[in-house]
């Protein structure tokens, strides 16, 4: 099934031709009356109009039968209005128009169910389940199985709190009733029967008539096959209309109904092949329904046998269906949620969560999430947040001025996953957990992880504590506050991150037993690297430098290291991209994979994109170009400047420390100009920088000496 949006809203429904009229754009809820087929099984049109008016659209990919003037919405048919009279004139109607597409049943509203209730047969029994699921108002909801075709038990499958944007799959039949808090979709694979008044709490009780405006419950029936009214004592069952008293006759429903492969009918008909006979007549009262109902094919909720049988009808529209829709149906902004659940499975849209606990959640792309306080959020066993680049998730606290956390508790149970989201800097991630797996996500606030840690492409701009008791790996990413490691790292390595910034340490390690940290830039912080460890990490290529205290405390700085400023574009700004001069290109661990420009890794979380220099005369470059060769070298080195303007240069040969090893001056022609070093007083090969002024900025280019 597809999913199309309409303004800020989006809807399930199903597409066909990929057309975009409006007559496509709303969902079955929309519509106060939708059917596929208006012909009857019998082959009879049932007149609309005659057993009262009807105020909401009317749809039908069939020809629209209309029995009296009483039809104040719009009319729409795929094919023509028919009268059981005169021909009657009306100004708001469609003829001919695309049909409503009518799935065989919702894969997606099913497959993000909340609870699901299975399909079980009972021991000694070759028959099915019966489930009966009765609303309590405020008290939530208790769902009950028992074996179908016996005396109904109230044997408690289920009992959940009051559901806000919650979905019910069934695989089978079900039975419902009750009053309704909150917003709720049933979905049952099997017939759905009404077995009482199903209606909202604080609806009239004698009708099930409510305010429309600024009520907060919703409520979506859905059945793949058919949705019937029980023939029951509550319900009417034997002429109840004539005995008196509400509760002997008549039914309230509030809410959409949604018949996929079948009818919106009642029980019991009396036909002559039927085994139960009721008496003559047998009038139940009426069907109170202020909603909206669709079904495959129009069902009878009269007729004519035994002197009547049946319902008369008393429908109003709910005019809130006409911008939002029970869950599935709607665009996903619901109040809070709140209090246990076992699944949450999100659609696109706005979520607030206050006291909130769940098992699993799933939130895909789009959605936003608003936390309400300390407690707002905690998963206990799954957590999976799929955003992409066009649609990312937002994780933000509820009010701005106030601090939120989202929790993941279950230590060594948990599972999390989450790719392109966005966590607010008021939002404190507390995550306990076996495996966390994230990537190209963005956390502004604190974070604090324990498990087995991948973190690949994020960035951090808070107080990042990380512990682990076996695997770390910290890939590609930027941390703006220093990072903190704990537990004992047996498997553990930080490559190619920026770790700039930090009034503190910019990496502090407390206990480890395996740790590599390569290829990393750690930069302006407190400390640069703080090992509080017996044991050295295993450190190489490195780029540690301008921290205020001491850059290397603790430990080693290991082969190919240095300490030359990084030359970034803005890091106060948080922007860590390299400059085209700067010493960290192509300074990384040459046995790593190459960039994806396919030279030598880099240093940092961001490699810079090498563009071809050329060194043609003519014509006269606007901006300065450098080229050294042979690179690498032994014993002399030829250097090759094409500069806009004469000027005069001071240039230097430094090693990664940033000491000088030689040095001198060049006066610079406008053009092309080259010179030959011997004698540079390199004793030990290795990395070192060619350096030297020119406009007021200091130039880097990377030399290799060979032994």
């Amino acid at each position: 099934m597809n999913f199309v949006k309409k303004t800020h809203l989006i809807f399930a429904i199903v597409i066909l031709f990929g057309a975009t009229d409006k007559l496509y754009s709303e969902p079955m809820t929309y519509y106060h009356i939708l059917t596929n087929h208006e012909e009857t099984p019998f082959d009879e049109y049932i007149y609309y109009g005659i057993g009262g008016p009807i105020n909401g659209t009317i749809r039908t990919n069939d020809f629209l039968p209309v029995g009296s003037h009483e039809i104040w919405g719009q009319m729409i048919t795929s094919r023509e209005l028919i009268f059981e009279g005169d021909e009657i004139e009306f100004d708001n109607v469609i003829e001919h128009a695309p049909p409503y597409p009518f799935p065989e049943r919702f894969d997606y509203i099913r497959d993000h169910a909340t609870i699901h209730i299975p399909r079980r047969r009972w021991r000694n029994d070759n028959g099915s389940h019966m489930t009966w699921i009765k609303f309590r108002g405020d008290q939530g909801i208790d769902i009950y199985q028992y074996p179908a075709g016996t005396p109904r038990s109230d044997s408690l499958f289920e009992h959940t709190q009051v559901p806000q944007g919650m979905i019910i799959y069934v695989d089978g039949m079900v039975e419902v009733e009750g009053y309704v808090t909150g917003q709720v979709t049933i979905y049952s694979s099997g017939n759905m029967y009404l077995i009482d008044n199903i209606q909202y709490t604080g609806s009239r009780e004698r009708d099930g008539w409510f305010e429309s405006e600024g009520f907060p419950h919703m409520l979506g029936l859905v059945s793949d096959k058919n949705i019937i009214i029980k023939d029951n004592i509550p319900n009417g069952k034997q002429n109840g209309w004539d005995h008196g008293g509400i509760n002997r006759h008549s039914i309230n429903i509030n809410g959409s109904l949604i018949a996929l492969g079948g009818s919106f009918t009642f029980e019991h008909q009396n036909d002559d092949w039927e085994r139960y006979q009721g008496p003559e007549p047998d009038w139940r009262g009426y069907v109170n329904l202020k909603g909206s109902v669709a079904q495959f094919r129009r069902g009878y909720l009269n007729r004519h046998n035994h002197q009547g049988t049946g319902y008369g009808v008393n429908y109003s529209m709910d005019p809130r269906l006409l911008t939002i829709g029970p869950p599935g149906f709607g665009p996903g902004e619901y109040p809070d949620i709140s209090g246990r659940h076992d699944r949450l499975l999100l659609i696109e849209g706005i979520y607030t969560f206050t006291n909130t606990i769940v098992n699993k959640l799933v939130v895909p792309a789009g959605v936003e999430i608003r936390l309400d306080g300390a407690n707002a959020l905690t998963v206990r066993d799954t957590l999976i947040i799929n955003g992409t680049d066009e649609e990312p998730v937002t994780i933000r606290e509820l009010n701005q001025n106030s601090r939120a956390a989202l929790n993941v508790d279950w230590g060594n149970r948990a599972f999390v996953e989450i790719q392109h989201a966005n966590f607010s800097e008021n939002v404190e991630i507390n995550f306990e957990f076996d495996t966390l797996k994230v990537k190209q996500s963005r956390f502004e606030g604190p974070v604090y992880f324990e498990g087995n840690i991948y973190i690949d492409s994020c960035q951090f701009f808070d107080r990042t504590y990380l512990t682990s008791w076996r695997s770390m790996h910290v890939n590609r990413s930027t941390f703006g506050f220093g990072m903190d490691i704990s537990g004992d790292v047996r498997d553990g390595e930080l490559l190619n991150n920026t770790i700039v910034g930090s009034r503190f340490d910019g990496i502090i390690v407390h206990r480890f037993s395996n740790l590599e940290i390569k290829n990393n830039i750690i930069a302006f912080n407190g400390v640069g690297i703080n090992n509080r460890h017996f044991e050295h990490p295993d450190m190489a290529f490195n780029c540690v430098y301008g921290n205020s205290e001491d850059n290397w405390l603790g430990c080693e700085r290991g082969q190919g290291s240095m300490s030359l400023d990084p030359l970034m574009e803005d890091y106060q700004r948080s922007e860590y991209n390299l400059m085209e001069d700067s010493p960290c290109i192509d300074a990384g661990d040459p046995s790593f994979p190459l960039d994806p420009d396919e030279s030598r890794v880099d240093i940092g979380a961001y490699y810079f994109d090498h563009e071809p220099w050329s060194i043609d005369e003519t014509p006269i470059p606007e901006n300065f170009q450098i080229s050294t060769f042979p690179n690498p070298f032994n014993s002399s080195l030829r250097v090759s400047i094409i500069n806009p303007q004469p000027e005069n240069v001071e240039w230097s040969i430094v090693n990664i420390n940033g000491q000088i090893i030689s040095g001198g001056q060049w006066n610079l022609e406008q053009g092309k100009n080259e010179f030959t070093l011997n004698s540079l007083n390199i004793d030990t090969p290795g990395v070192y920088f060619l350096k030297f002024g020119l406009n007021g900025m200091t130039k880097h280019k990377k030399l290799i000496c060979l032994p």
